[in-house]
């Protein structure tokens, strides 16, 4: 059997902690076939990203980030921010929690980073169910995508609330939506709030035209589009996102 590469140490509770490329240092847990993988083989996880997290966030900045997992990128937005930006980190699943929460504070972001345990979506003080997946990547969905019908394991009653509700009329500088299917749900609980870029996971597989809607929105309000990815970023893209790849997708207000 072939090792990993990239050092790590093993915790008890079956985690692994280990110091990325990046220098920061993260908890995780080995079996995730998602961030947990390419950290065991690569020591980061999506390099495109944290790269241009760097020239899209500045000292005094606010982020939501939607879909924090375990808080990988949500360390390097805390460290671009500084101690008076803020970054709100939303993750309905609470078995991610002990995750986001050590990350911050290894790292020396807990007053920056807040985790906000709630399901984002386009209202708020609703109790939703939220479908744990068995996808050994954190997986949870307000909705259930065909693919994953077999890889429920349960339910948790959780509450919604909507970015609108977070920002509460302050600005952001950065929206960034992996939210499992529910990423039309989460751009129509952020018509109203002021955000420089917003990044979106795009996902086939969760495709809906509720999405398309909002990308139209989006585009109708001056944002452009382009995507990101390994060998793709920065390439502009005026299409239905129905027909694209898995990948991130950029817009940035003009």
């Amino acid at each position: 059997m072939v090792k990993p590469v990239w050092p790590f140490s093993l915790l008890g509770e079956g985690l692994a902690i280990t110091q990325g490329k990046s220098g920061y240092t993260y908890v995780y847990d080995p079996k995730d076939l998602s961030i947990g993988l390419h950290m065991l083989w690569h020591g980061e996880h999506e390099p495109w990203l944290h790269e241009l997290l760097a020239t899209m966030l500045c000292p005094g900045d606010l982020v939501v980030d939607v879909g924090t997992n375990i808080g990988y990128h949500a360390v390097r937005m805390c460290d671009l921010v500084g101690p008076v930006g803020h970054v709100w980190c939303c993750e309905p699943n609470d078995r991610l929690h002990k995750y986001i929460h050590r990350n911050l504070i290894l790292n020396g972001f807990g007053g920056i980073g807040e985790i906000v345990a709630k399901a984002i979506s386009d209202s708020s003080g609703e109790v939703a169910k939220l479908y744990l997946l068995n996808d050994d990547c954190g997986g949870s969905a307000l909705q259930v995508a065909d693919c994953n019908v077999s890889k429920v394991v349960g339910r948790d009653d959780v509450t919604t609330q909507t970015v609108d509700n977070i920002l509460d009329g302050k600005p952001a500088a950065l929206l960034k939506v992996d939210a499992e299917g529910s990423e039309a749900a989460v751009l129509r609980g952020a018509r109203r709030s002021s955000i420089v870029s917003i990044i979106i996971e795009n996902n086939p597989n969760y495709w809906s035209e509720d999405l398309e809607i909002e990308v139209d929105h989006l585009r109708a309000c001056g944002y452009s589009c382009s995507l990101l990815g390994d060998g793709i970023t920065g390439q502009p893209y005026d299409g239905r996102m129905q027909n694209l790849q898995p990948c991130d997708v950029l817009f940035q207000r003009n």
